[in-house]
């Protein structure tokens, strides 16, 4: 059950590895690296790597993300464009600006002032004092502030907002597609753009950001650390396990404006995954609340989720998904059953296809019309994540045209959307926000990056400091979010985080190896480049490597 006040956890951890930490051990392929054939190093100042310029805000995003007992105890900050994870699907996990810089658009005609292009710095929390301002509630907050220019100061209260994710479309991966989003480029000209707006914390993945978004706070006060976290227990845990909020530790937006308002405003989420409750709350779970909508569409286009805290509604209309498809499938002119010669039979295939695109805006536009959101003059939430422009970057690289064809297809729904709320709504009665949780990362390809193997990684930290065989390991898990120590033998073998932030500072290519693995040829002339410019333990850089070009 929620507890508006943020949980003490105890510090002792149960060290047995769990299949859970098992598999964030062995997230990386056994595949061999491909590296591109030039290799680059990005330097900074004086020949040092590029994070050496910016390390404090490196660190600082990553103390946002940093939450004591749930997320990850050590944090490696690769040199750019290395990166901890599998050279096949990278992930986008990282403090970097090409995955922390994305969009936030506002659009709403009488609603949203024409400002166009706002270049003052914003982050990701500031969405929910800004959304709540739009509707006449206060709602501060420690991390966020209200982005006065998109709040017009004499417009009313909007009957319904709308927040739009477009998952994984940061601005790296709009600039690397940029003739497919003609609609969200005319509503950054008519409503506003914020330039250097950013997700403001790290890792750069779903969960915590969408979590920020709905709470105005940074994981390190609203708890949620990644898509994974430490469970009482010690075992790897989804936090949105069994489809309920309630490791969100702190109210959304959507939590306390229901309740505040006697349950009369709707609330809504129409997405794809569980993590992305954290952007509507705890529903039925927080105190006075009641049973929020909360539609999740799974990939042969059902639906799934707890209809004791969220108001689930009937499963979507699985058909539609299927016209979709055939459409889609037909759009080259032949009836193969494929999408770019991709099998359109797979489900995979499909949740990232153009074709899911439109089922999931069909399936958000029958919910906004059959629960009556906007329907009277209470101000009621819609929330919805657009996961496919994420689920094409790491089924194909950000670079495809997969990913463009994502994204054209998210830029027709966001038309269809608005044609929509005129419609449904009113016109002068809705605003739009569009915005993205992260970046992607590029494959390593098309950047020389070295893929930092995260199963060898806390292999050779246990290698050098943990020489028994109790059945405990010092690090229970490695994932591109860094390592889970267990402090129980970290204690036992008087081994200190800063032991092992000084050890890993030095480590180098050659010693990310796996067993019986060579060099590739790419790196043989430099298998002793260090692989970290920094180690981050807890809020605190504990080593850097910027000292040393």
């Amino acid at each position: 059950m929620f507890d508006s006040k943020r949980r003490i956890r105890g510090v002792a951890i149960v060290s047995a590895m769990s299949v859970g930490w098992a598999l964030a051990a062995a997230c990386s392929p056994a595949a061999d690296r491909r590296p591109g054939p030039e290799p680059r190093s990005v330097k900074g100042a004086a020949g040092l790597p590029a994070a050496c310029d910016q390390l404090d805000e490196l660190v600082r995003r990553m103390s946002r993300g940093h939450v004591p007992d749930r997320g990850a105890d050590i944090v490696p900050i690769p040199n750019e464009p290395t990166f901890i994870g599998g050279p096949i699907s990278p992930v986008h996990t990282g403090p970097w600006d090409h995955l922390a810089d994305v969009p936030l658009v506002a659009y709403g005609p009488g609603v949203v002032p024409r400002v166009g292009r706002v270049r003052r710095p914003a982050t990701m929390a500031d969405v929910a004092p800004t959304v709540a301002r739009m509707i006449g509630y206060d709602f501060e907050t420690p991390d966020g502030e209200v982005l006065e220019e998109i709040v017009g100061a004499d417009a009313s209260p909007p009957r319904l907002v709308v927040v739009v994710i477009w998952d994984g479309a940061g601005w790296n991966v709009l600039d690397a597609h940029d003739e497919d989003w003609p609609f969200l480029r005319r509503l950054m000209r008519r409503g506003g753009v914020y330039t250097n707006f950013e997700i403001g914390s790290a890792p750069s993945n779903t969960p915590p950001i969408h979590t920020t978004l709905g709470t105005g706070v940074f994981p390190a006060r609203h708890g949620i650390p990644g898509v994974r976290m430490r469970g009482s227990s010690g075992d790897s845990v989804d936090p949105f396990e069994g489809e309920i909020a309630d490791n969100v530790e702190v109210p959304t937006l959507a939590d306390v404006y229901d309740r505040d308002t006697g349950n009369r405003p709707l609330i809504g989420l129409v997405a794809t995954v569980n993590w992305h409750l954290g952007m509507i709350g705890h529903g039925a779970r927080f105190p006075g609340g009641d049973r929020d909508t909360a539609v999740l569409i799974d990939s042969s286009g059902g639906s799934f989720g707890n209809a004791d805290v969220y108001d689930v509604g009937p499963s979507p209309d699985a058909s539609m998904l299927d016209h979709e498809t055939d459409a889609l499938d037909r759009a080259d002119g032949e009836a193969d059953g494929r999408w770019r010669q991709e099998d359109l039979s797979d489900l995979a295939v499909r949740a990232a296809s153009p074709a899911f695109v439109a089922f999931q805006q069909q399936v958000l536009e029958q919910t906004i019309v059959s629960k009556g959101f906007g329907r009277d003059d209470v101000p009621d939430l819609m929330f919805t994540n657009f996961k496919m422009i994420d689920d094409s970057g790491h089924k194909w690289y950000p670079l495809s045209r997969q990913v463009g064809e994502a994204i054209a297809a998210s830029d027709a729904a966001l038309r269809r959307l608005v044609r929509l709320l005129d419609e449904n709504v009113g016109r002068g009665r809705w605003s739009v926000l569009v915005t993205a949780d992260h970046g992607q990362q590029p494959r390593p390809q098309d950047t020389g990056a070295w893929p930092v193997a995260p199963g060898p990684l806390g292999g050779d930290v246990n290698a050098r400091f943990d020489d028994n065989d109790n059945g405990r390991r010092l690090v229970m898990g490695t994932s591109a979010s860094g390592l889970f120590i267990d402090r129980r033998e970290a204690e036992r073998l008087g081994v200190s985080l800063q032991d092992i932030a000084d050890w890993l500072i030095m480590y180098r290519r050659k010693d990310n190896l796996r067993p019986g693995e060579s060099m590739p040829k790419a790196w043989i002339d430099d298998p002793d480049q260090r692989l970290f410019a920094g180690i981050v333990g807890g809020k605190r850089l504990l080593a850097d490597s910027c000292g040393d070009p």
